[in-house]
């Protein structure tokens, strides 16, 4: 699945390709060191330089050196200075000034620069930190601990325990299990290649372009076809990345013979150019706004058939969105205003829930939620007396029961009908839209005995067996999401399905009493392919892996093991296994915007 480049990388240690290894390449110096993943990164983009193929890596790295490093890192612009030993002859001088006047680095009180001294680790670690915050890395990083953090310059151990704590400069293992940092240990030229090669990636992870818009595209599906099928090359054949529904407002990116490139909640594909109904949209970003109106969010979804807004609430609006103001958001995370600009990132707590937590709240105040808000046109919302099977699939399947009854309001509520609920779910007891297909949604959808036989075989067959089993090719993620992320890649072709869930359960909690909102620590993969294991260690045995970035899962909690790698303890989304682990260099912790009730 191709993704945008966004700030859900924030933190991301991207691991590169090999290169082709040649004989040339075998006898090169750099071949099979333990940093020659970063030091050929470096290379490669032109930041480290050799003569003669020796980049001498052993050397150690001078203070001239690794401000000249930094300023290639971040291409940083042309800047002055007055060091009397840094004459503007020198090769290094442009690096060391545009380095100083960017404020990463400084001279001594004797008014020089001292370019040949070497450098120290806690000093690399501070001229990071400056670097990180000159591109506006705002992410958190992971606990990390020295066992001589002390020794260091007091000045300098905020700086240390925050680039520790991203993996871009790591400690060494001590023989009780502790780190040692070695803040005065000078710093080699491969080390400093490998402290600026991880810098880059995190930078590069965050950073966040300007939202703007070439056009929109508008799914037009076949009548034959029903959805809109996004497939990841321009061949448009074979497994398609994922679905949409008629009228799918897509963000226009480009264009060829006879497909459209096209991009939905951070995905990029290609779909049919007979397909699709293009809007030259030069006056805003998208039709479709996110906007904060009482302490809600709100999403606006525009229908170009109709040319009409239906709207739906999200969770609680994030403080730095203004009331009444439209904001525009490619994932449901990242938003922009109306210029384009990035303003920040806010995740939704009850959209990358895992269904493996619990609900703190019983039958009795679920069923009392429905009733309440969703009072039936005659007698009692059907769904509003599910509470105790809502509540009994949780404690047999583990999934939860919150997520269970927001599930069957977003698909199944009908207020216009007798008992509040779909001729579907009325009819063929089937709250959850089973086998509804666009094509011939009651004919198609799935007949149930009873409501209690549809929760359970929901929960058993199409989570448990199907959506949240990671072994499962439909696995994304055991969350309700969107087109990049759980569920909602491929179960419903409604792209803000799964946001309009979370919009449920967000609902429910602030009505009764906010007792599950934040209640779990969430972490967010940083990269695809992340493994999880029984236990604390690379030796321990494989469970399954996380397919892509950005999926949630649960932490219980984390510790440092004698393998030199901090672990974290999480539950596990195969439900042979109550908890598993996973490395805390693949993963960041979820930030969620407060709740506000």
């Amino acid at each position: 699945m191709k993704k945008l480049v966004s700030s859900l990388l924030i933190g991301a240690i991207l691991v590169g390709g090999t290169p082709l290894m040649t004989a040339q390449a075998a006898d090169d110096g750099i071949t099979g060191i333990a940093l020659e993943n970063e030091v050929r990164d470096l290379i490669a983009r032109g930041i480290l330089q050799g003569t003669n193929g020796d980049y001498k890596l052993n050397a150690i790295v001078t203070r001239g050196e690794f401000a000249a490093f930094i300023s290639r890192a971040l291409k940083l612009p042309d800047g002055t200075g007055n060091f009397a030993d840094v004459p503007a002859s020198v090769a290094l001088a442009k690096g060391i000034y545009s380095a100083y006047s960017a404020g990463l680095v400084s001279g001594y009180k004797d008014g020089l620069f001292h370019p040949s001294e070497p450098i120290t680790r806690e000093q690399a670690a501070a001229i990071i930190k400056k670097a990180l915050d000159y591109k506006q890395v705002t992410a958190p990083s992971t606990p990390a601990s020295f066992s001589d953090l002390t020794t260091a310059s007091p000045s300098f151990q905020a700086s240390i325990l925050q680039v520790a704590g991203y993996g871009i400069i790591k400690g060494n293992a001590n023989p009780d299990g502790t780190y040692a940092f070695s803040p005065t240990k000078q710093a080699t030229r491969a080390e400093a290649a490998a402290f600026i090669s991880r810098m880059l990636k995190l930078v590069e992870a965050q950073e966040v372009p300007k939202l703007s818009s070439l056009g929109l595209a508008y799914a037009k599906p076949t009548t034959a076809d029903h959805v809109l099928k996004i497939y990841p090359t321009s061949v448009l054949s074979g497994d398609y990345i994922t679905y949409v529904s008629a009228d799918t407002e897509m963000r226009y990116l480009s264009s060829g013979a006879g497909y459209v490139q096209v991009a939905i909640n951070d995905v990029v594909g290609y779909v049919s150019a007979t397909q699709v109904q293009l809007v030259d949209q030069k006056d805003a970003i998208a039709k479709s706004y996110y906007q904060a109106s009482g302490g809600k969010l709100v999403h606006r979804l525009y229908n170009v058939t109709t040319d009409t807004y239906v709207g739906y609430e999200y969770g609680p609006a994030p403080a730095q969105l203004e009331s009444g103001k439209k904001y525009y958001s490619p994932n449901g995370y990242s938003f922009y205003d109306e210029a384009g600009t990035f303003i920040g990132n806010f995740y939704q707590y009850f959209n990358y829930l895992p269904i493996r937590s619990k609900t703190n709240y019983t039958a009795e105040e679920l069923n009392n939620y429905v009733q309440k808000n969703f009072p039936a046109k005659s007698g009692v919302n059907t769904i509003g007396t599910l509470g105790e099977y809502f509540k009994k699939a949780e404690a047999s399947y583990n999934v939860n029961a919150l997520y269970l009854m927001a599930h069957a309001l977003t698909e199944s509520t009908n207020l216009t009908r007798p008992n509040g609920v779909s001729q579907i779910a009325d009819e063929k007891k089937n709250i959850y839209g089973i086998n509804a297909t666009d094509r011939d949604p009651s004919g198609d959808a799935k007949a149930f005995k009873t409501y209690e036989d549809c929760i359970n075989t929901y929960a058993r067959e199409y989570m448990n067996n199907r959506y949240a089993d990671p072994a499962n090719k439909y696995f994304n993620g055991s969350v309700s999401g969107n087109k990049s992320v759980g569920f909602n890649v491929m179960y419903a072709s409604d792209p803000f399905w799964g946001q309009k869930v979370s919009g449920h359960m967000y609902r429910a909690d602030r009505f009764l009493g906010g007792k599950d909102y934040g209640v779990y620590n969430i972490g967010l993969t940083v990269k695809s392919g992340v493994y999880v294991r029984e236990g604390a260690t690379v030796d321990s045995n494989f469970l399954y892996k996380y397919p892509d970035l950005g999926t949630p899962f649960i932490i219980l909690g984390n510790s440092s093991q004698p393998d030199g790698y901090s672990w974290y303890n999480i539950v596990s989304d195969d439900i042979r296994y109550n908890s598993a682990y996973t490395r805390a260099d693949n993963i960041q912790e979820m930030t969620y915007v407060p709740k506000n009730y």
